[in-house]
Formats: C-alpha cells, sequence, structure tokens
C-alpha cells in the first residue's frame, strides 16, 4: 500500500500549494481563465487541480517496485496527450471541445499501441466478425476511450462530483481486478483512486480547487483505459461490467448530445445548463440557499445515482446479461428522472396555463 499513500500525500500535498498560490493571487499563466471565477463562488478558484492528481500518480512511482513503475510510466504516458490538451483549455481558454476530443482519441491511440488496451468485444450479436478487423478494433477504441474522457469533463459541475464518481469507478475496477487476480490493474487503480482523493481534501465540499478539463481528461482517460484492459486481460470479465460502471457518465453524455441535436437543433458540443447534476441543483435542491452546501449536496445527490450502476457492476461482474438488464433499466429510470424534476422546476404559471389549453382543447 505504499504506492497509493504516497500518491495520496503528494497530491493532498500539490494541490494545498495551488490553493495557497489562488489564495495570494499569483499569477499561473493566463490568470483569468486558471483563477475561475465559478457561478457559486464569491471569489477565484485555481481550476489545475488535475496537476495535482496528475503529481500523486507520478510520485507513487518512489514506492514501487520497477516493474511497477514501468508499467505505470506507460500507463502516464499514454494518458498525456489528453491531460495536455485539457491543461491547455484551461490556461488558454482557447482549445474548442471538438479538439480536446481529439487529444483524446489521440491518448487513447497511444495506450492501444503501448498497453494494448483495446476492445475485441461486446458480447453481442455478431461483433466477432467486426472485431476480426484491427482497424474496426482501433476506431471503436478510440471512439469509448476518448468519449469517456470527454464524459468525464461533462459531469464536473459541482464540488466533488466528477472526484467521488471516478473514485467509485476505481474502486469497481480494483475489486474486480482483485477477484481476478490482475495485479497490475489492481495497483494502478488503487494509485489512482488514492491520488484523485488527495485533490478531493480541497475540492469537496468548499470547492476550494477544481479539476479543471485537465483533470476531468486525464481522469477519465485514466479509468477508461483500466477498464478496457481489465476486459481484455481477463476473459471472464464481461465487457458490460466496463460498460455498467463507467454508464452514468456515458449515459448523461449520449442524452445530452442528443437533447442537443434533435430537441433543440444545436451543435452536440454546445454548452447548456441542463445536464441531470444541473437540474437537481438548480430546482431539487433550490431550498438550499448557501450555494457550497448546496454545491456538495448535488454530488452527493448525483453519486447515490452513480451507485445504482456500480453496485450491480461488482456484484455480476461476469454475468453479461444482468450487467445488459441493468444498464437498460439505468437508462429507463434516468429518462424518468429527468421528466420529472424538469417538470417539477416548471414555473407554477406555466404548468396552469398547459392545464387550461389541455382542458379546453377536449
Amino acid at each position: 500500500m505504499a504506492g497509493p499513500a504516497a500518491a495520496l500525500l503528494a497530491s493532498a500535498a500539490a494541490c494545498w500549494l495551488m490553493v495557497v498560490l489562488g489564495r495570494a493571487r499569483m499569477r499561473l499563466a493566463a490568470d483569468a481563465v486558471v483563477l475561475e471565477l465559478h457561478k457559486i463562488h464569491k471569489v477565484p478558484v485555481p481550476r489545475i487541480g488535475g496537476i495535482g492528481i496528475f503529481i500523486g500518480v507520478a510520485a507513487s512511482a518512489l514506492a514501487l517496485s520497477s516493474e511497477q513503475t514501468h508499467w505505470l510510466a506507460l500507463c502516464l504516458l499514454a494518458a498525456l496527450p489528453a491531460f495536455a490538451g485539457g491543461l491547455l483549455e484551461d490556461f488558454t481558454g482557447r482549445v474548442s471541445p471538438y479538439s480536446r476530443l481529439l487529444f483524446a482519441f489521440g491518448a487513447a491511440a497511444v495506450g492501444f499501441l503501448l498497453l494494448d488496451a483495446r476492445i475485441t468485444d461486446l458480447d453481442l450479436p455478431g461483433d466477432d466478425y467486426l472485431f476480426r478487423y484491427e482497424v474496426f478494433a482501433f476506431g471503436f477504441t478510440l471512439f469509448a476511450v476518448g468519449g469517456y474522457a470527454h464524459a468525464t469533463n461533462i459531469i464536473d459541475g459541482t464540488n466533488g462530483l466528477s472526484g467521488f464518481v471516478s473514485v467509485g469507478v476505481l474502486a469497481a475496477i480494483a475489486w474486480v481486478a482483485h477477484q481476478t487476480g490482475d495485479e497490475r490493474v489492481l495497483g494502478a487503480a488503487l494509485v489512482l483512486m488514492a491520488a484523485t482523493l488527495g485533490f478531493l481534501l480541497w475540492n469537496f465540499p468548499r470547492g476550494l480547487l477544481f479539476a479543471g478539463d485537465g483533470g476531468a481528461y486525464f481522469l477519465g482517460l485514466a479509468i477508461a483505459e483500466l477498464a478496457v484492459l481489465l476486459v481484455h486481460r481477463n476473459s471472464e470479465v464481461s465487457p458490460w461490467f466496463a460498460l455498467l460502471a463507467l454508464w452514468y457518465p456515458v449515459w448523461e453524455t449520449l442524452f445530452s448530445a442528443y437533447r442537443r441535436k434533435v430537441i433543440r437543433r444545436r451543435s452536440p458540443a454546445s454548452p447548456d445548463a441542463l445536464h441531470l447534476h444541473t437540474l437537481v441543483y438548480r430546482r431539487v435542491l433550490q431550498g438550499v440557499r448557501a450555494p457550497q452546501p448546496r454545491s456538495a449536496l448535488t454530488s452527493l445527490c448525483m453519486l447515490a445515482v452513480s451507485l445504482t450502476t456500480l453496485v450491480p457492476a461488482v456484484l455480476f461482474w461476469d454475468e453479461t446479461w444482468v450487467l445488459q438488464a441493468c444498464a437498460f433499466a439505468f437508462a429507463l429510470a434516468y429518462l424518468w428522472l429527468y421528466r420529472r424534476i424538469v417538470r417539477f422546476g416548471a414555473p407554477r404559471r406555466r404548468r396552469i396555463t398547459q392545464s387550461s389549453s389541455s382542458g379546453r382543447q377536449r
């Protein structure tokens, strides 16, 4: 456990330093961007917590064996393009979502080549025919791994949300890796989880530091790589374990893209304030006046949502049909909950008008 302990301490120390520098209003590169005036904060907050997480993971190498250090270095190298793309956005504010996604695809390609992190099976009828072609496996892996990195950035909206969800997913991966005896994936998952916890000490509940795009893309890319590696290296693990464990951010992203493109007729990459966690913050918890407790409570609510996929993923990691049923059930429950919150948050006058109109039509 020396590696995770080193990661926790190094990450917490690095993040503490960033908080101190932020409070001192020191100019860290593009100050107006790196120090973000978040909607629920009255003072600028540094959004470069991803650097602390990265430092924590790198520092853990000091406490690991040479073989573990070599493999962890390859994992960091694979995630580096996604981390760099997100960090560039944190410092400049000029990197588009599509460009960041390309950085994530590049990172997934590095992982495919260096770590053999590839998707070769989905346990679906006919997929054996498709995945026997290397180019299809390569393209699908880039889409899935890079897409999850982007999805992690999408849910990074309230204090602790992306961090807690990431810790939960990593715990699930670590448990299944332990069950299968995969020491490499287990060790990397524990180190990354510890580094994330070091960051959360300053991010939750008061939001003294944000992960930023660099942190979100780094976490998402690394988690997706570990999930893919766990399935690829251990044939007894169902591919649907990885999907269900990562399902909340993935479904949030898919639904958001559909809502923007089909319903609102806008670009799927355009920003909006209609993510589920935003609706919970603005409508379900509107009675909590203080913004910081409200943000923290939102993250805890969404963590509970995430646990509805993580728990069955851990319990049934080798039962494909159960995992598929749980993924389908979550998607339906999400849509039902989203609709209920939207209706709950609609102005009373609008609901009365709609009811009157319906009565006249009848």
